[in-house]
C-alpha cells in the first residue's frame, strides 16, 4: 500500500512500465486495450500496453510506430502473461471493482469531483494518480466522510472490554444469589 505513494517504476521483463495512472487507464480503454477488456491480447496489443505504459510515453502515432517498430520481435506471449499478472495485481489492490463485472459509466467524472473538492487539486492531477493511490485515497476520504465510525481493533482495548464483561458477569451473578437467598 505505501509503495502507491511512491514515484516508482516497474520492471517488467526488459521492459519498465510507469503505475497504471487515471490518465493511462483511459488510453487503454480507448484504444480497447484486451488487458483491460479481460479478452484475449495479440502482439500488437502488448506493445500498445508497452507503450503506453512505458515512463517516456508520448502521445503521437509516430511514436508508437517507432516504439512498435523498435520492439516488434519481442516474445509477447510471455509479455501478455506478465502485462496479465500485473493488471490483476492492480485489479485485486483496488478492490476489482463491481460484484457484476459492470464498471460504473460515472467513474470518473465522480472521482475528479471528489478529488477536486475535497482536495482541491486540478484535473491534470488527478488524472496523473496511480490507480492504486487513487482508491487507497477515495477510501479514506469516504470513511472519513461517512457519518459511521469504521470498527478498528485494539488488543487493549479488546482485554479491557474482556475485564469490564467478566466483573459485570459475577456482579450479576452475586445479584442473583442475593436475590434467590432473600426471596
Amino acid at each position: 500500500m505505501a509503495l502507491s505513494f511512491l514515484p516508482v517504476v516497474i520492471p517488467l521483463g526488459r521492459f519498465e512500465i510507469a503505475p497504471l495512472t487515471i490518465e493511462k487507464l483511459l488510453w487503454l480503454e480507448q484504444i480497447n486495450s484486451p488487458f483491460v477488456s479481460g479478452e484475449q491480447p495479440e502482439r500488437c496489443d502488448v506493445l500498445a500496453f508497452l507503450w503506453i505504459m512505458s515512463p517516456g510515453f508520448r502521445l503521437g502515432e509516430k511514436y508508437g510506430k517507432r516504439f512498435c517498430w523498435n520492439n516488434c520481435l519481442i516474445n509477447w506471449r510471455r509479455y501478455a502473461r506478465l502485462i496479465g499478472e500485473y493488471m490483476v495485481e492492480i485489479t485485486e489492490a483496488t478492490g476489482g471493482g463491481s460484484d457484476d463485472g459492470e464498471t460504473d459509466p460515472n467513474w470518473l467524472p465522480q472521482m475528479v469531483d471528489a478529488f477536486a473538492s475535497q482536495y482541491h487539486w486540478t484535473p491534470a492531477e488527478i488524472m496523473n494518480l496511480p490507480i492504486q493511490r487513487a482508491s487507497i485515497l477515495a477510501n479514506a476520504m469516504a470513511a472519513r466522510l461517512s457519518e459511521k465510525t469504521n470498527p478498528t481493533f485494539s488488543p487493549s482495548a479488546d482485554a479491557a472490554r474482556n475485564e469490564m464483561l467478566k466483573a459485570l458477569r459475577a456482579a450479576e451473578a452475586e445479584a442473583a444469589k442475593e436475590k434467590n437467598g432473600q426471596e
